[in-house]
């Protein structure tokens, strides 16, 4: 009986030190949201677009810890159209971890030292510097720009795309810099080939214009519009860096080995499923190997 009563205490007096702050900002959908947090972890996530166009939008703000928290040691500043969050602890062993919730489209900048961070959703920018913690991003890659340097280590990265070559640079330091963007939409290409098809024929259709001119009208209205732009820019000291790769299918040693004789054989039997995780574990060796492949 008193070892239960003292087990009670015990978990009464740790839900007591346990603190979660909830705050809540309006901030212009072109703002930017800056975030300093040595000691723990830092979530952010876009919204989906909300049909009613706004000026401003809502950011929310969840700051969990497993110490008390003082109003010192958050601090908010939401001046003008941006909003700045500060963790500054009274010492480095409380850590703070952050979960937000910004509007589309928003610019981010975050700071930290061994925290991971992740970013997910259809922001306008990311600017990510860390020490050892890792950098997750899950954006959208229709049209995404990105620029990742390694300052203190060679680069432990997965991406569910393909990425540019790893280029050294000087001071030890390596970068991957590169633009994706997809080919333009199916509905897109086939629109353009009509109204192709219909100019070559001009001579033919001449007793029919209206016809064609009807036809180019809704080929023109089928055109996508241009995807808007994700820039992305990480710096690390020696942390990984992963984009759209689910965290649970990151192993915790990345560097790249040769194919065994297994995995060429996987490669070779066209499981697409396989063949992807392949990929993504040794895009060099995996590339390397394809290239020796018949179409």
């Amino acid at each position: 009986m008193k070892f239960l009563s003292f087990f009670i205490i015990i978990l009464f007096v740790l839900s007591i030190s346990a603190q979660s702050v909830n705050r809540e900002f309006r901030i212009k959908t072109n703002g930017l949201v800056e975030i300093t947090n040595l000691y723990g972890r830092v979530h952010i996530q876009s919204q989906e677009k909300e049909d009613s166009e706004e000026t401003k939008a809502q950011v929310f703000i969840q700051a969990e810890s497993q110490k008390s928290l003082t109003e010192s040691d958050i601090k908010f500043d939401n001046a003008g159209e941006n909003l700045k969050v500060e963790i500054a602890p009274q010492t480095s062993q409380i850590r703070v971890d952050l979960m937000i919730k910004i509007p589309p489209r928003v610019r981010v900048r975050v700071k930290t030292n061994d925290g991971e961070v992740r970013v997910s959703g259809n922001v306008e920018s990311a600017e990510i510097e860390t020490e050892t913690g890792t950098i997750s991003a899950d954006v959208p890659l229709e049209n995404v720009k990105y620029n990742f340097v390694w300052t203190e280590s060679r680069p432990r990265f997965l991406s569910d795309v393909e990425l540019k070559k790893v280029r050294e640079k000087a001071a030890g330091k390596f970068e991957i810099q590169g633009k994706r963007q997809e080919a333009k939409d199916k509905s897109e290409n086939a629109a353009e080939s009509d109204t192709e098809e219909v100019s070559k024929n001009s001579e033919e259709a001449a007793n029919d214009e209206q016809s064609t001119d009807n036809k180019k009208q809704k080929n023109k209205g089928q055109k996508t519009k241009s995807v808007e732009q994700v820039s992305l820019n990480f710096t690390t000291a020696r942390g990984i860096i992963l984009l759209n790769v689910p965290l649970n299918e990151v192993s915790p040693d990345l560097r790249e080995r040769p194919l065994t004789e297994a995995a060429k054989a996987v490669i070779r039997s066209g499981d697409g499923i396989l063949i992807e995780a392949i990929r993504r574990a040794s895009p060099k060796y995996f590339g390397d190997y394809a290239k020796t492949l018949p179409p």
